[in-house]
């Protein structure tokens, strides 16, 4: 498993687990039904959300 990191709002530095997407499907995620990607510690709830080209593209056009 790999680590990525991120700046937060203060400016500190947060250490995010990642995993690639196939290795997650074989071993980690249920077989069937839907599923929420997340990660938390004591301070935050990081949740990964996927939606299609057309829903980022409205969204970088409109800046929402």
């Amino acid at each position: 498993m790999a680590a990525a990191s991120a700046s937060t709002d203060d400016g500190s530095e947060k250490v995010y687990r990642v995993q690639s997407y196939l290795a997650q499907e074989e071993g980690v995620w249920p077989k069937e039904g839907r599923h929420i990607l997340a990660q938390y510690d004591k301070n935050s709830v990081v949740v990964y959300q996927a939606y299609c080209p057309e829903i980022a593209e409205y969204a970088v056009e409109h800046q929402r």
